[in-house]
């Protein structure tokens, strides 16, 4: 990866290819280089579940770092060789000449940005998929948090009349 780059933000995988030209066509113009963040949050009923396994387990024996562990929302790189559609997203990003890595992750859509930012300090913009404020999967509100918190530009997209995307 360049020492700069773009990072691509969506919410779950039915809605990738949507953003994905328009985010590696502006990669490609400003000579960067992409992540694509694929962030699938977890309900309340699916954390709460996942507390209640590492409690079982720990109470077999499991250490606490592999209880902590099984509780953590890391960040998953995902190679593009296991997945067709995204290995088809890694040859139209490569045949642009931009460099695409691909991270899954179940955490909330703000701490996931945020956290994922922080580990990677060459990350100059954030561009969040029409999937994050399509239909109000994402309130202003934690919009705004967004904006606010992550210290880099943050751009959001929709679609236009045309069907074109263009930036908000």
């Amino acid at each position: 990866m360049k020492k700069t780059t773009i990072l691509y933000a969506t919410l779950g995988k039915n809605d990738l290819e949507r953003g994905f030209a328009y985010s590696t066509e502006l990669a490609k113009t400003l000579g960067k280089d992409l992540y694509l963040l694929v962030v699938t949050e977890k309900t309340v009923t699916e954390r709460l579940g996942d507390f209640f396994s590492a409690a079982s387990l720990a109470e077999e024996g499991m250490s606490r770092e592999q209880a902590s562990e099984l509780l953590s929302e890391g960040y998953v790189k995902v190679e593009a060789e296991s997945d067709m559609e995204l290995k088809g997203l890694r040859d139209t990003a490569k045949g642009e000449g931009v460099e695409l890595e691909v991270y899954a992750t179940s955490r909330k859509l703000n701490d996931a940005v945020s956290g994922f930012i922080k580990g990677r300090p060459g990350v100059e913009m954030v561009l969040l998929g029409p999937a994050v404020t399509a239909e109000g999967r994402v309130s202003n509100r934690e919009l705004k948090k967004l904006v606010t918190g992550v210290g880099r530009p943050v751009v959001t997209m929709r679609p236009s009349e045309g069907g074109e995307f263009q930036t908000v």
